[in-house]
């Protein structure tokens, strides 16, 4: 084909305008001048092609100039260097005739390296066919793709060397760090013409450069293998490579054998290794000291971290008894609270090979950790014999480790499931223990700390234990609750607790179930035991208990100020509240079974309430015992005083407050209740009778209480009184004022319901007396009333001597003599009333003054005038004139 004639065809056919020279080695661009390419000297203006830079971002077409070389304008993009387009060399004694091809897809100008091939013409073969092929090389090993010529081959692919098979590409910068980083060749191998890769090196495909990853890093590649041989070198050098870069890596399905414990100091770098699943991929240790050691080192200070260190999916196994520490993580120094998720280590599963004989020491164990995750994972150890203790001592070990969460594991057969235990001040804050299964092991969740620790959360964990379910030392405001605790069945465990708490702080221990299923029965069991401390709440708990002594909640010598309230326990439990010494402050509440009370002393005139587990205390003195205040109480403790006798007297005085400021002595069988606010005691109710007050009686059975129901008519009674008093009209409420305590009743009032003693019916009275004295009410007192029939008495009046102003003394009232009457006083009296003058004698009435007649009315002997007064005035109703 003959060569396009004009610049617009050559650009159109993908070849540019001639070139006079192309350049045969690198060239000093920036300083440029008036050079001698290919043995010609070249002169301003001249079309070079440039081919050969160090830096092949600089290759290209160059125009001479007698400084710096600039691109020619025809090829300055990445449209004008596209792959494919071809370039003719007019002279030169190497190059002059000869096409040159553009051999890079897309260039960026001036970043991208530009490759620059020469192009066979006239269907002339070319002495090397591999320099014009695009395909990769394939090569059977590290070695061979080492001997590849890279000026020529560009991709490779390894094919028959396991698991190290892959597509590596040749990166043509310095890649010295990284090839010293991956000894193991995993990634990067250097060509055997440079093989500290300064001059470039092989990379796999499937990393985007040296530093990230478009997918995780396998072991494999390092010369793991999964046939049973030790990878331990090689799995060590495949750690390092994901510590330097950065990059997941992800375990293969199988096993891979390590004969030696593997220890890495990634310091602030991070490792994030994965695998396919449990019991899919597996790492099986088979040294005495196997496992995975890791430390976190960084300098003082803050460090922010977010999941440092993530380990998931995979098994980690020992092939022989005692096989160390699984898995291992300190930090030093100890972490800043500014860390976010230092680790996070889920769904791994840590066991021995053979689960009847072969166990790690330790599952996990974090020193200094903060805010780390440890879930969702399963260790066992062996049970060995069946009986304790169990051969693996701790499923998870945290070592002054802050705001961690150990939550929804399982775990087994081990002297301790989870434990946590702290030295410094404020280490081992903010733990949380949730839902985890932890059976068959010595002690459930133990935590042992020399100064205070504040917990999040021990809540809806599931603990089978042979010697103590949770037991903690030093915790405060922590809430234990909604756990479930089993006595393993076969534990000859004496005093076992359920619960534990050594010196506890403001805790609750709320909602949980102790059992002891089928332990045996020569042995003491507690539900919760505490030793010392102060300020915790007991609440809503269960026990349940086959065998043996079980005692629901113990307290020692020391513990105060517990609140224990709610909690219920079986018939089995011998006590649901106990206790081995004097503590104070305890609020005792709503628990039963109650089996057991505080009894007084015989005589004992200031008797100890500071053993009072139950709110009932009793009194069984056989002889007059005068009870003057009651001892160790505090302030705000309630109780109830049940007498059992007849010879207790409560004494009224400084320190014991009672009602009406009178002393008492109860009938057997009478209960007070009493209150401290806040140095003496004071009443707050009695059971039995109280001067002119009903409350009860025990000298014959209550007929009913205060209460109400319904009726089929609709009709209810709403509050019952009874009278035992037979026909006595005597009143059943009665209203009295009285002044100061110590002075004499003043004037009293009352209402009552009388009846007979044959037929039980009677009249409700209104009864009035105003002298001032002690005594009851008499029929003397009885104004008013409605009979059986409902006829209503208003009250009738003493007879009155007549006289110009008289006084009414009833509604109802005879007037005797003969004085003529001209007013009627109404002190006292309402609006409304009425009243009814029957004369004795004969007399004049005289209409005026505060009487409003009809005339006056001339009066004698049987003769009625009937009066109503407005609050002013007295206004004839009626009048007669009896025979």
């Amino acid at each position: 084909m003959a060569r396009p004639a004009t610049a617009a065809v050559r650009l159109l056919t993908g070849e540019r305008e001639p070139v006079r020279l192309a350049t045969i080695a690198n060239i000093d661009l920036d300083t440029g001048g008036l050079l001698v390419i290919d043995g010609v000297q070249t002169e301003v203006g001249d079309r070079i092609l440039v081919k050969d830079q160090t830096d092949g971002s600089e290759n290209g077409i160059r125009t001479v100039s007698a400084g710096q070389w600039f691109r020619a304008a025809d090829a300055r993009t990445a449209r004008t260097l596209q792959y494919g387009t071809t370039v003719t060399v007019q002279e030169g004694s190497v190059n002059g005739g000869k096409t040159f091809r553009f051999n890079t897809l897309d260039p960026v100008i001036g970043d991208d390296p530009i490759s620059i091939v020469e192009y066979p013409l006239g269907g002339t073969a070319p002495a090397v066919a591999r320099d014009y092929i695009d395909a990769p090389v394939y090569v059977a090993d590290r070695a061979a793709l080492a001997a590849l010529d890279t000026s020529r081959d560009k991709v490779a692919l390894i094919w028959s060397e396991g698991g190290r098979n892959g597509v590596f590409v040749f990166d043509a910068s310095n890649q010295a760090v990284n090839v010293t980083n991956d000894p193991q060749q995993g990634v990067m191998v250097a060509p055997s013409s440079d093989i500290t890769g300064a001059s470039g090196a092989w990379r796999r495909i499937d990393l985007v450069s040296s530093t990230s990853a478009a997918g995780a890093v396998s072991p494999l590649w390092f010369g793991v293998t999964l046939d049973g041989a030790d990878s331990a070198a090689a799995f060590s050098a495949f750690l390092d490579f994901l510590i330097y870069t950065g990059i997941a890596g992800e375990l293969p399905a199988g096993t891979i054998t390590l004969g030696s414990r593997i220890t890495k100091n990634i310091g602030t770098a991070g490792l994030a290794l994965g695998g396919q699943g449990e019991d899919i991929s597996v790492l099986l240790w088979t040294s005495a000291d196997g496992g995975l050691n890791i430390t976190s080192t960084h300098a003082t200070g803050k460090v922010q971290w977010s999941r440092q260190v993530e380990l998931h999916h995979f098994s980690i196994k020992a092939s022989q008894a005692s096989g160390g520490t699984a898995l291992s993580h300190t930090i030093s120094p100890v972490s800043a609270s500014s860390t976010s998720i230092m680790f996070d280590y889920h769904d791994l599963s840590i066991q021995g090979l053979d689960v009847d004989a072969d166990y790690w020491d330790n599952g996990i164990v974090v020193t200094d950790g903060w805010n780390g995750t440890i879930e969702r994972c399963s260790i066992k150890g062996i049970d060995d014999d069946g009986l304790s203790p169990f051969l693996m001592q701790t499923g998870v070990e945290l070592i002054r480790c802050n705001d961690c969460h150990v939550n929804q594991n399982h775990m087994y057969h081990m002297t301790t499931g989870i434990k946590s235990t702290s030295d410094v001040g404020s280490y081992g804050d903010g733990l949380s223990i949730i839902d985890n299964r932890i059976i068959g092991v010595d002690y459930g969740v133990v935590g042992v700390t020399s100064l205070y620790n504040q917990w999040f959360l021990i809540g809806s964990n599931h603990i089978n234990a042979y010697r103590k379910g949770i037991a903690l030392t030093n915790i405060g405001y922590t809430p234990i609750e909604a756990n479930i605790i089993f006595k393993t069945s076969f534990s000859t465990q004496n005093n076992w607790p359920g619960i534990e708490l050594i010196n506890p702080v403001f805790n609750i221990v709320k909602g949980n179930a102790v059992q002891t299923p089928g332990a045996p029965g020569s042995v003491t069991n507690f539900g919760v035991f505490l030793s010392g401390g102060h300020d915790n709440q007991i609440r809503d708990n269960t026990f349940q208990n086959v065998s043996g002594a079980f005692f629901g909640i113990y307290l020692t010598v020391g513990n105060e100020k517990s609140r224990i309230t709610g909690n219920v326990a079986d018939s089995a439990v011998g006590q649901i509240i106990a206790a081995s010494g004097q503590g104070t402050g305890h609020i005792c509440r709503d628990n039963w079974p109650i089996t057991q009370y505080t009894v007084f002393a015989d005589g004992d005139a200031t008797p100890s309430v500071g053993l009072d587990y139950t709110g009932l205390v009793k009194t069984s003195n056989s002889g007059a015992t005068n009870i003057t205040t009651f001892d160790d109480g505090f302030e705000g403790q309630e109780f109830e005083l049940q007498v059992l006798d007849t010879n207790t007297t409560l004494v009224h005085g400084a320190a014991l407050l009672l009602r009406g400021a009178a002393s008492v002595t109860p009938p057997n069988g009478g209960v007070v209740c009493f209150r401290r606010y806040p140095t003496a005691w004071r009443e707050v109710w009695r059971s039995f009778a109280d001067n002119n007050i009903i409350v009860g009686t025990y000298g014959a059975a209550a007929q009913s209480k205060l209460h109400s129901y319904n009726s089929l008519n609709g009709l209810s009674i709403g509050v019952r009184v009874e009278n035992d008093n037979g026909g006595s009209p005597v009143a059943g409420i009665g209203f009295q004022v009285t002044a100061r305590p110590g002075e004499s009743p003043s004037a009293k009032g009352g209402i009552g319901f009388t009846r007979s003693n044959t037929n039980g019916r009677g009249w409700i009275g209104i009864y009035n007396r105003s002298t001032n004295d002690s005594s009851d009410f008499t029929t003397t007192d009885l104004i008013s009333r409605w009979n059986g029939k409902g006829i209503f008495s208003p009250l009738f009046g003493t007879t009155i001597a007549s006289a110009a102003t008289i006084v009414p003394s009833g509604n109802t009232f005879h007037v005797s003599g003969t004085t003529s009457i001209t007013s009627i006083d109404a002190t006292d009296i309402s609006g409304g009333a009425e009243i009814t003058m029957i004369f004795d004698g004969s007399l004049t009435v005289v209409n005026g003054g505060n009487m409003k007649l009809a005339g006056n009315f001339s009066a004698g002997p049987l003769d009625t005038l009937t009066l109503k007064w407005d609050g002013s005035n007295w206004y004839e109703k009626s009048r007669s004139a009896n025979v």
